[in-house]
């Protein structure tokens, strides 16, 4: 019983992660309902690439006290 319950688990999350896989490849990552074109898209992702929260979080390192 506890197999299956963790089979379900992990089908769970494959099938959230082959979503999110195919709304990025479609556009649909940043508006669920509202599909963006590439350059759009590319605009998106390059400001959270550069985003001061995001960069933060990257770098295991980081400490906000220093």
């Amino acid at each position: 019983m506890a197999a299956q319950y963790k089979a379900d688990i992990l089908n769970a999350r494959a099938a959230y992660v082959l979503k999110r896989i195919t709304d990025k490849l479609t556009g649909n990552d940043f508006k669920q309902f509202q599909e963006l074109d590439v350059s759009s898209q590319v605009d998106k992702l390059i400001q959270q690439a550069t985003s001061v929260e995001n960069l933060c979080q990257h770098y295991i390192g980081w400490c906000s006290f220093w």
